[in-house]
């Protein structure tokens, strides 16, 4: 199977152009999958972080908000402390110290009226608002509880006790700054707010402290940070930031809570998670285990920290999340590309065969046929593009071929019925087939003209005339000259013995001879025969009268015997000698014919091999010239493709423009919603705003109510409730107004992420368009190839035509040759019926000095 598919893509032009336009669709496609998938993973990776990074950032705000809503109340709790506390200018006596718990300390007093172990004020404040309340004198350096609703942990009251100086509210205070912020005191988690008193100095004698258990609300906030989802398997962590022992331990973890993160973490990622607790980065990448011998999981993590409580949040979610949505997009794009590569190729086959290989495979086949002689086929010509060109070629082609067969034709019928003198009329042909016309026109011409010669000097020889020469002859024909004027000597020479011994007889002298030695065969024969005519002259006369009816029947070996003189040796001197001379004359007469005959039938072997080496040659260019002009279709075709993929890249270009479009209006909406939000941001305000100045307000009835006494606790209740209900409402305006920035944050992301894909289809954009000028430049690539082709296609073709005149000249030559040869034979058969006399043992005699 693999030897056949090699066979046809070596064989087959078409298959291999196919193969070649889907091998560059297939690049094409893959490196457009690349790309997409490239920059889709990259938008995508980048969406998840941000979406990482927002979700973090709205857990943190939710911290954030809890805590600035839980220092709101705290602080204006301690308003309403401060007005349950007696008015007037804040002093220290030291002349009247007091003992609180085990310490003694200075009499504070605002007013007249003395603070220290008088309980009213913060039990008044602890039954209206539920919180704690303390009163600090104090003490040197020292701030010393001297009146206080905070207990310890055996349920008394924590007076005696002095501010830690460690605690962050003591440096502000010393300066005579407020402080808010968490604290845990005595196993419970307040939020505290310290007001320093001062006298009339402006010294720092005192502090007003008041705590908000908010043990309930850290819970839920915690049980939220555990149990929040990000996306599908993310989750939340909090993580304690303060400088110690126990930085970096979970504050909220769905497991392992109180841990250290780190024993949790790659040693390889600890630096990046350093980074990420100090502040130094928002987002990284760490590997986490979730069990001491589990194997460690990636996790895209974002930190976001809330420096009044020295947390920091960390939102994780798994990198394999991202992985396996990465790898569904590429089996996506796998697939689709595919499927899109498989229909062009499919295309590719379906129109490559229609328009190339069929008609060439037909053109091949009517160029066989007229290389192998089948001049009959029918060729139809249905098209007008290069292939049909071809066909038409091909049609004239073979039309000349035929009517220059039918002229070569009808010159060798009238050359066989005799009339030798036609010739083709050149005229007729143009170019090449008009020179091989007057070509074969020639080389009749040439043969027949030799022809005639021959028997013009053999017609005057044979009439004794042998002043004529044959004119010498080029080639293989130099032994026709060779022969001719072989003849001639021969003759010459005889008939100059001949004349010679006639002329002896004529004088009487009958004791001359021939030299018999300087000839061979019949010449010899023929020169002993006068000797002996001169020898015996006497002798033929009685014998003339029978060499005479014996020569009258052709029969040449008679001769007069006897010794004779006078008139009768002279008739028997001149019979023997005509015989003999006639009997020389028929022998050369046979001898040139034999040679003749040989000669021609030498030329005709040598132009049948010259003709068949020749039609080999004229096959062979002939295939070379199909096979160009098969190759020659085949690149104008792949040129005709390139540009055709050159417009599918515009238009795919195009398509991704309109994407833009459609991604800017996007961007547009989402700015129009941005805007929105940011209204409603402003609406929520408005509402907060009004649920404070409702809280002040209800906060103002209670205090009042506090002072009226039992007069006013019903309304005290009422205000209770309605402070109650601002405080709710303050609570959910601010959480509107957190998730309404929290959307406008996300929107603006998204805002930012459609600009960017706008960017990336504005890039594939750019990317189509450089296609589209490398297809173009393969289109003009081959265009270059098809010309040059083309001309070289041109070159054989006019070789072709060429060898096929020389074909039809060495054809011609060799009928001319053949036509000879039964001439000589002709000849030969007509001397054949003179008998001539054996020829006589040559008796040598010495040569004539």
């Amino acid at each position: 199977m693999t030897t056949r598919a090699a066979t046809v893509f070596s064989s087959s032009i078409g298959a291999r152009l196919a193969l070649l336009m889907g091998l560059i669709t297939a690049v094409a496609f893959v490196l457009l999958a690349a790309l997409i998938y490239r920059q889709v993973a990259h938008s995508y990776e980048q969406r998840v972080q941000a979406g990482l990074q927002s979700s973090t950032a709205l857990m943190r705000d939710s911290v954030e908000l809890y805590d600035r809503s839980l220092s709101d109340s705290t602080e204006r709790m301690a308003g309403t402390f401060r007005a349950l506390l007696p008015d007037g200018e804040a002093s220290l006596d030291a002349a009247a110290p007091v003992t609180v718990g085990e310490r003694q300390v200075p009499t504070l007093r605002l007013g007249t009226q003395a603070i220290n172990l008088q309980e009213s004020a913060v039990d008044r404040f602890a039954a209206a608002t539920g919180g704690v309340a303390t009163v600090f004198v104090r003490e040197g350096d020292d701030f010393v509880r001297v009146s206080t609703s905070l207990r310890n942990a055996e349920g008394a009251r924590a007076l005696g006790t002095a501010l830690d100086h460690a605690n962050p509210a003591y440096a502000s205070l010393l300066k005579g700054g407020r402080y808010t912020g968490p604290a845990r005191l005595f196993g419970v988690d307040y939020m505290t707010h310290y007001t320093p008193i001062t006298n009339a100095a402006g010294e720092v004698v005192g502090i007003a402290f008041v705590g908000q258990n908010y043990s309930d609300g850290l819970a839920a906030l915690k049980a939220r940070l555990r149990t929040a989802q990000l996306g599908k398997q993310g989750h939340f962590l909090a993580v304690d930031t303060r400088p110690g022992e126990r930085f970096g331990s979970l504050i909220a973890a769905s497991s392992a809570e109180g841990e250290l993160l780190a024993t949790q973490v790659d040693a390889a990622d600890l630096p990046a998670l350093e980074a990420l607790l100090a502040g130094q980065a928002e987002q990284a990448t760490l590997h986490l285990r979730t069990a001491a011998d589990g194997p460690a999981q990636a996790y895209f993590v974002s930190a976001q920290a809330y420096g009044p409580w020295k947390w920091a949040v960390l939102g994780l979610e798994p990198v394999s999340v991202l992985q396996s949505v990465l790898h569904r997009l590429m089996l996506h794009i796998a697939l689709v590309a595919g499927f899109g590569l498989l229909a062009v190729i499919v295309a590719l086959l379906v129109v490559v065969r229609r328009m190339l290989s069929v008609p060439l495979a037909q053109a091949g086949q009517v160029a066989r046929d007229v290389a192998a002689g089948r001049l009959d086929r029918t060729i139809v010509v249905q098209r007008q593009d290069e292939v049909g060109q071809l066909m038409g070629a091909l049609a004239q082609m073979q039309g000349k071929l035929r009517e220059i067969i039918d002229a070569q034709n009808d010159m060798s019928q009238r050359h066989a019925d005799g009339a030798i003198s036609h010739r083709i009329d050149a005229g007729r042909f143009e170019g090449e087939f008009g020179t091989m016309v007057s070509g074969t026109n020639a080389l009749v011409d040439a043969h027949i003209s030799t022809k005639l010669r021959m028997v013009a000097l053999v017609r005057a020889y044979a009439d004794g005339d042998l002043s004529e020469a044959m004119e010498a002859l080029p080639g293989e024909k130099a032994r026709i000259t060779e022969a001719v004027n072989g003849v001639r000597g021969r003759l010459q020479a005889i008939n100059g013995e001949i004349k010679r011994l006639v002329a002896a007889a004529a004088d009487g002298d009958f004791s001359v001879r021939g030299d018999a030695d300087a000839y061979q065969h019949d010449f010899r024969v023929m020169v002993e025969g006068l000797n002996t005519l001169m020898v015996t002259a006497d002798h033929n006369l009685a014998a003339l009268s029978g060499l005479l009816r014996a020569l009258a029947d052709g029969d040449l070996r008679g001769r007069i015997e006897g010794e004779f003189q006078g008139v009768f040796a002279t008739m028997r001197d001149d019979a023997n000698a005509t015989v003999a001379q006639l009997t020389a004359i028929v022998g050369d007469i046979q001898q040139a014919a034999v040679s003749v005959s040989t000669a021609s039938a030498e030329i005709a072997a040598g132009n049948e091999d010259l003709s068949r080496r020749t039609e080999q040659q004229a096959a062979s260019l002939e295939e070379s010239a199909a096979s160009l002009e098969e190759l020659t279709a085949a690149v104008k075709q792949n040129a005709d493709h390139a540009r055709r993929a050159d417009r599918l890249a515009a238009e795919a270009a195009e398509v991704a423009a309109q994407g833009g479009a459609a991604v800017a209006q996007v961007v547009q909406t989402m700015a129009g919603i941005e805007g929105a939000s940011v209204r409603i941001a402003d609406i929520t305000t408005v509402i907060d705003g009004i649920a404070f100045q409702t809280n002040i307000l209800a906060l103002n009835a209670a205090v009042e109510a506090a002072r009226a006494g039992e007069e006013g606790r019903g309304f005290a209740v009422v205000a209770s409730e309605v402070r109650a209900l601002a405080q709710r409402s303050a609570q959910a305006a601010r959480e509107i107004k957190g998730l309404i920035e929290a959307s406008s944050t996300q929107v603006a992301e998204g805002s930012q992420l459609a600009h960017q894909a706008g960017q990336t289809l504005q890039r594939v954009v750019a990317s189509v368009g450089e296609l589209g000028g490398l297809i173009e430049e393969i289109a003009s690539a081959s265009q270059e190839q098809a010309a040059g082709i083309e001309q070289v296609n041109q070159g054989i073709v006019q070789m072709d035509g060429v060898t096929q005149q020389n074909a039809a000249l060495v054809e011609e030559a060799s009928a001319a040759a053949r036509a000879l040869n039964a001439q000589s034979a002709d000849l030969q058969h007509t001397v054949g019926r003179f008998q001539l006399a054996a020829p006589a043992a040559a008796v040598r005699r010495p040569a004539a000095a």
